[in-house]
This record gives structure tokens, C-alpha cells and sequence, in this order.
């Protein structure tokens, strides 16, 4: 996959996270660049030279090229009116494609070197000049720039309008020259060094010149390679011609008061001549269209981090960040529960819920029906006969207190505490929050609260059935605990077939070998089949359900009385304890859990959001940096 593919997928991941934060944001997204993030794509690498209203960039290109292709008259007042381009004459028409939608068309003029041929100069009007014109045509062209080439001159290294361009040029620094232009005016400000200093006058000044210029880059927070910074003199070229120059402005250097003049500006004018060769070195190196994918890839890196770190700073992404995450702390969120539930809400409430748990007919039913279930024999005639078997089994245990048989009143009492209601107290928790926190109403989150009342009836839900959990508890253990004996339930089994099958089946056959006149064999079987007929099984049935009833009444008044010492001797503070811990449990969870719950998601998605600003960032793995596929020798 190419570069340029690359980086335009990341420009649209770029692009759909500010269409998302403009979102939650409630506002328009952040105006991007539509192109696709990246710079063209021909094989030409242009490098532009901006600056300031007369810091000499027309005669820089002018030294640099050997030619005069840019007018430099100070006379005119209006400088360099549109740009002026110098490209190798197979590579104009790419120029011309390149900077066709701009509004100033360039000036071009040809040449014919070989070695330059994918490197072009661009001459650019001054960005700081009274002309709007100007300014429009620099701010077009410079994202159609590779590469900037920064002119400042002493009077102009810290202006602020300069600063604010710098900021604009979204290009990696490998790609930026910055020139100190005029440096020879340096020497008006020097002093002079005392013979016998110790060091080479010419090399202590260029070193504190040097030493300032980057000093003045870094404070406009502008850290290019040192190895990219010169200082030159364009309109003098040679060293013989600073040297003439600075003799005629000083009125000759042999009559200067401070000593070692000769010398200093000599060799100062040789270093100014050494820089801008190696200025022009640089600027005019080789570069094959694999170097200048390359470099148009760098810059797009370069854009891509802008324009992430734009749309964090304009959305403010970690402070909201940082906000939101102080919000869902739990410190907090036990600090909000506890303004809206004091601390003694949660004993107080459980305390009158362990007072109306189940009614003593409801547990003993309970149990009743664990147990019956463990007699197949007797649980036919339960669920046939339940409700007099219930009066029986009342009726043969003892009677007990006033009130332990009612069942328990819910209602809404229990969670009403100083004339305060569940869902008063929920009510003021959302509406701290819409009031206090600024983030609700930024991202607009009153309609996404959740309302008071459904989550006090799930609350008062949960909380009651925790309430009657405890019962449960104790019913399975009493379950597991009893046990119906092989010989009780062979008993049982004995009664039914003796009563129902055996005496009536006896009876018929003794009856038939007792008759006094004899019997023949078929009178025998009818006797017997007469014994087993319907009256005889329904007799026998009618005293099994009698045993079988007494039965079930003793084991049931045997169930009232357990649940009876049960409810007087269990229900006490270790139950109120249990359903305070619940309660508290579930108003973290399903009270403040659940008003938290919108700004926990816009946290969560702003996190989201902000990671993959990131990964849009960190797109270096992206750009290839191996080296340039060898040629084909057949080629």
C-alpha cells in the first residue's frame, strides 16, 4: 500500500473522530483538511523561501541560483509582487499543475541542470507586507510547499508576525532551512576583543552570534537542527566583498578605535562566504523521486500530528478527560451517595425490613412443602386436602403471640427516613449533579438521566427480596437437615397396601374357607373378586386418609412450631446488618451507578476517541523509510 494511501485512510480515521467529538460536544466539527492530508504527489520536491519585508529573500535566490530571476529593489516599496519560481524546464509543467488553483500564478524562469532537476525554488512575497494580496498568496501556497527555506535578518529574528507563520508551516523540521540573512550587520554591534584574548577574535564572535540566532529559534519554540541554521550575507557574496563592504560602512578598518578589526572581519567575512556555500550544497543536492516521496511523507506525518493535536486541544479532550474521571471516581461516587443517604438511612431501613419479613403461615407452608415432597406416599393427599390440613395442623400446635401469623406490611414506610423518601433522596442526587457538574449540561446529558421513581421501585424490588433471602437460607437448611426414614415411609406403604389390597383380599378368601356348606372352586373366586369391589376399596381408602391425614397435621403443626422459635430467636441485629449491606450495595450500585452511568459513557468514548487521535499521530510505522529499491542493471 502506498504513502499516500496510508496517510489519506488516517486522515479519514482523523476526520470521523472530530465528526465524533463535535457530537458529543454538541458543535460543528473543527475545519479540516479536505485533501486528504497529504501534499502532492509529483516527483518535484519545491522549496519556498518566505520571510519578512526586506530581509533579502529575492537576493538570496538570486546568490543561491547565480542569475537574477527576482527583482530586489527597495526603491519600488512593494517587493516581490507574485512568485518566482526556478525549475528544471522538463519539470515546469508539474509547477504549473501544482500551484494552478492558486491565486497568484507564478513567474517561472528555466534551466537546464541536470543535478537539480526534481528540486525547484520558490521566491515568495513578504508575508508581513501592507499588501493583503500578499499575504493571501503565501497562506495558498505554503501547504503546496516540501520544503520552507526561513529568511530573518537581525532586525527581524524575533518578530512576532514570523513567529505566528512558523507555526502555520506544518513541515518536518528535516525539511526547514532557517537563514539569518544580512549577518554582516553583526558586526555593527561589535565592540572589538583585546589582543592577547586567548581565542580567535572572528571565531569567539561567530560562535556568540551563532549561539544567538538559535538562541531566538528556540524561543519561538522552533527546534531546527542546528546543522539547518546559517548565517549569511546574500548581497556580498565572497569574503572580498564583505570585507570591501564592511571597510566602507565603518569608514575603513585601520582607523577603527578597538583593536584586532582587521582580523575579526576578515574572518567573520570568511565564514559568511563558507555558509552560503554550503547553504547552496545542501538546497541543491540530488534527490531522486524516492527521496522525494519521502520527504512529501515526512510532512505529511508532520500535518497529520497538527491537526490530532488541534482537535484534542480544541475540544479540551484532557481536561474533560481529567474531569469526568474525578466524577466517576469511586471516592466520589461514595461522596455523593452519602449526601444523598446519611449514614444511619441504610440501619434504619433495614432495621424495620427485618421486622416485616414473612408471616409464620407463609414459612411453615414453605417448609411444609420441602418436606412433603420427600413423602410420595402423603403428597397426593396434601395438595388435595391442603387447606383443612393447614386448620388441623394450627390447631393441634400451641397457640402463639398476637400479630406473628400477619403478613408483613411493605408498603413504603421502611424507606421513608426524616420525612424523606427513596425518591426524594434519588431526586436530589440527579439534580446535584445537573446543577453542580459542568459536564452535564456540555454534553447535554439531562435526558439520558435516569428517573427517580423506576430506580426506587427497583431498589425497594431488590432490597425486599434480600430481605426475605435470610428466610430461604433458613428453609433450605431445615430441608436439608430432615430426613423421612425407610422404615416411616415403609410404614406408610404398609398401611396403604394393607388397607386398600391385603385385609380386604383376606377377608374374602377366609370367608370362603370358613362357609359352613362346601364351597365349590368357581364360588371361591367370586367370594375373593367380591372382597376386592368398590366398597370394600373405598372403606379401606376412607382409613388411609384418616391415618395418612393425622399424619400430615402433626407434621405440620411440628413445622409452625419450628418457624415459631425460628422468628423468635433469629430476627435480630445480624439480619438488620446483612439487609443494611445490601442496601447499601444496591444504592451504589442501581442509584449512583446508574446516574453516573451517562457521564461514565462520555468518558468512556472520549477515551476512546483520544486513543485513536493517537494512533492518527503515531503514523511514522506508516511511512516507508527503507532505502530505495535497487535499479534493474538491464535497465
Amino acid at each position: 500500500m502506498s504513502d499516500a494511501l496510508l496517510i489519506a485512510r488516517r486522515m479519514e480515521r482523523l476526520q470521523s473522530v472530530n465528526e465524533q467529538l463535535a457530537g458529543l460536544f454538541h458543535r460543528d466539527p473543527l475545519p479540516l483538511d479536505r485533501g486528504g492530508g497529504s501534499g502532492p504527489r509529483d516527483p518535484l520536491v519545491v522549496c519556498g523561501l518566505l520571510g519578512g519585508k526586506d530581509v533579502g529573500k529575492s537576493t538570496l535566490i538570486n546568490a543561491l541560483v547565480g542569475e537574477a530571476i527576482s527583482r530586489d529593489d527597495r526603491e519600488v516599496g512593494e517587493g516581490t509582487a507574485r512568485p518566482v519560481v526556478y525549475v528544471h524546464r522538463a519539470m515546469e509543467a508539474y509547477v504549473r499543475e501544482r500551484f494552478r488553483s492558486t491565486r497568484g500564478a507564478p513567474e517561472i524562469h528555466r534551466h537546464e541542470d541536470a543535478g537539480t532537476r526534481n528540486l525547484a525554488l520558490v521566491d515568495m512575497p513578504d508575508f508581513d507586507s501592507e499588501l493583503r494580496t500578499h499575504e493571501q498568496i503565501v497562506r495558498e501556497y505554503l501547504p503546496l510547499l516540501d520544503r520552507v527555506l526561513w529568511v530573518t535578518s537581525p532586525q527581524k529574528a524575533n518578530d512576532r508576525i514570523w513567529v505566528e507563520y512558523t507555526r502555520k508551516a506544518l513541515k518536518d523540521l528535516g525539511n526547514v532551512y532557517c537563514v539569518l540573512n544580512r549577518a554582516d550587520e553583526l558586526l555593527e554591534d561589535d565592540e572589538g576583543y583585546p589582543a592577547g584574548a586567548g581565542r580567535d577574535p572572528a571565531e569567539r564572535f561567530w560562535r556568540e552570534q551563532a549561539a544567538w540566532f538559535e538562541d531566538q529559534l528556540r524561543d519561538v519554540q522552533y527546534d531546527v537542527p542546528r546543522e539547518r541554521q546559517f548565517l549569511v550575507c546574500a548581497k556580498y557574496p565572497t569574503a572580498d566583498r564583505i570585507v570591501d563592504a564592511v571597510a566602507r560602512s565603518w569608514g575603513g578598518l585601520d582607523g577603527r578605535s578597538t583593536g584586532g578589526s582587521q582580523q575579526l572581519v576578515a574572518g567573520v567575512a570568511g565564514r559568511l562566504e563558507s555558509e552560503m556555500v554550503r547553504l547552496r550544497r545542501m538546497l541543491f543536492a540530488q534527490v531522486s523521486e524516492w527521496e522525494a516521496a519521502r520527504i512529501k511523507g515526512l510532512n505529511d506525518q508532520v500535518k497529520l500530528r497538527a491537526y490530532a493535536e488541534s482537535v484534542r486541544r480544541t475540544y479540551e479532550l484532557d481536561f474533560w478527560i481529567e474531569r469526568l474521571s474525578q466524577v466517576c471516581d469511586p471516592v466520589c461516587a461514595d461522596v455523593l451517595q452519602e449526601e444523598a443517604f446519611e449514614a444511619d438511612y441504610c440501619m434504619t431501613v433495614a432495621g424495620r425490613l427485618a421486622r416485616q419479613q414473612s408471616s409464620l403461615m407463609t414459612l411453615a407452608d414453605r417448609l411444609m412443602e420441602d418436606r412433603i415432597e420427600k413423602w410420595p406416599a402423603l403428597r397426593w393427599l396434601y395438595w388435595l386436602a391442603r387447606w383443612p390440613l393447614r386448620r388441623v395442623g394450627m390447631a393441634i400446635a400451641s397457640p402463639g403471640r398476637a400479630g406473628e401469623d400477619a403478613a408483613p406490611r411493605w408498603g413504603s414506610g421502611p424507606f421513608s427516613v426524616a420525612g424523606r423518601g427513596l425518591e426524594h433522596r434519588i431526586r436530589f442526587l440527579i439534580q446535584k449533579l445537573e446543577g453542580e457538574d459542568e459536564a452535564v449540561q456540555v454534553f447535554r446529558l439531562e435526558e439520558q438521566m435516569p428517573k427517580a421513581e423506576a430506580l426506587a421501585a427497583k431498589v425497594k424490588a431488590e432490597v425486599r427480596e434480600h430481605a426475605l433471602a435470610g428466610d430461604g437460607q433458613w428453609l433450605e437448611e431445615r430441608s436439608q437437615l430432615y430426613r423421612a426414614g425407610p422404615v416411616r415411609r415403609g410404614i406408610l406403604w404398609l398401611i396403604l397396601l394393607w388397607f386398600v389390597i391385603a385385609q380386604p383380599l383376606g377377608e374374602g378368601i377366609l370367608e370362603t374357607f370358613s362357609a359352613a356348606h362346601a364351597q365349590t372352586l368357581l364360588h371361591g373366586l367370586y367370594k375373593t373378586v367380591a372382597a376386592l369391589g368398590a366398597a370394600h376399596l373405598l372403606q379401606g381408602m376412607l382409613v388411609v386418609c384418616a391415618v395418612y391425614g393425622a399424619c400430615l397435621g402433626v407434621m405440620y403443626s411440628r413445622c409452625i412450631r419450628e418457624v415459631r422459635a425460628y422468628v423468635r430467636g433469629d430476627r435480630g441485629g445480624s439480619r438488620a446488618a446483612q439487609i443494611a449491606a445490601a442496601l447499601r450495595s444496591e444504592l451504589a450500585e442501581n442509584v449512583v451507578g446508574e446516574v453516573l452511568r451517562p457521564l461514565r459513557g462520555v468518558h468512556d468514548r472520549l477515551s476512546r476517541l483520544s486513543g485513536e487521535l493517537a494512533e492518527v499521530a503515531d503514523c511514522r510505522k506508516d511511512v516507508h523509510d527503507s532505502r530505495p529499491p535497487e535499479s534493474d542493471p538491464a535497465s
